[in-house]
């Protein structure tokens, strides 16, 4: 296609050449004419003000990729942080897991007496606060452990035929011994617990998924459960457990800004 014309003939592309040659040797000219000093600073000051530009738009670009670095490290750094608090508080009830299935094994503690099993219960959840359950099921129905409240005391969890088969709750004193009964739900059997039917399909340890508390509607708990074993046979399901609502607030007390 040919380009547009004057009336006169001439090419708008060729015109708007030559106007730009003449702007440009125009302005050459003027330029000349100054001053060789004032030459010499406008060509410094153009040539300084490429290089701020050029330094300017170098650090907006490195400032951009130091702050996406800065905040990926953050985020990093936070999730670090968070996976180590919770690895440090749930590490409790693994190791008091570990402990007494150490302590039946060696018969140092004993399903046929559960009082000395509540008493060595009470004494490590007074040392372990993020810890709000420690319990044992048996194969024959009977159960017993200590209870972590809300408000932070520990009651005595108790079940067998001598209570008729109801899950009794005591407070206990300052030797971890059940000093007054302060409830009974009846009817309690602990092979039919998720936890326990949890605890007799694994070989070793599994952690149980997030359960509301039978005694306690609306708490929310997870923890490792083990089988006691005699040889292949299961004598009963061991426990530990941290209250989902202890682990939050637990994280919330936390500085992670640091």
């Amino acid at each position: 296609m040919a380009p547009d014309r004057h009336p006169g003939g001439g090419c708008v592309i060729m015109d708007r050449q030559e106007s730009t040659s003449r702007d440009v040797l125009s302005v050459s000219q003027w330029f000349r004419r100054l001053p060789l000093r004032l030459q010499f600073m406008m060509a410094f000051v153009a040539q300084t003000l490429v290089v701020v530009f050029a330094v300017l738009g170098l650090m907006y670009s490195t400032g951009e990729d130091a702050m996406a670095d800065a905040s990926k490290q953050f985020r990093t750094d936070l999730s670090e942080r968070i996976r180590n608090e919770v690895s440090t508080y749930v590490g409790d009830v693994e190791a008091i897991l570990a402990l007494n299935t150490h302590l039946f094994d060696r018969g140092q503690l004993s399903l046929e007496d559960p009082r000395a099993a509540i008493r060595v219960f009470w004494k490590q959840m007074t040392v372990h606060p993020s810890v709000s359950y420690v319990s044992v099921g048996t194969a024959d129905g009977q159960f017993f452990g200590v209870k972590r409240m809300p408000d932070g005391r520990l009651e005595q969890r108790f079940s067998a035929p001598e209570t008729g088969g109801a899950l009794q709750a005591w407070t206990l004193d300052d030797q971890g011994s059940p000093r007054r009964l302060v409830g009974s739900i009846p009817d309690y059997d602990p092979r039919i617990r998720p936890w326990y039917l949890t605890g007799v399909q694994t070989a070793h340890v599994a952690w149980t998924e997030i359960l509301s508390d039978f005694s306690t509607p609306g708490e929310l708990a997870i923890g490792p459960v083990t089988p006691i074993k005699r040889g292949d046979e299961i004598l009963g399901v061991l426990t530990a457990d941290i209250r989902l609502g202890g682990l939050s607030h637990y994280l919330k007390s936390l500085d992670l800004g640091e």
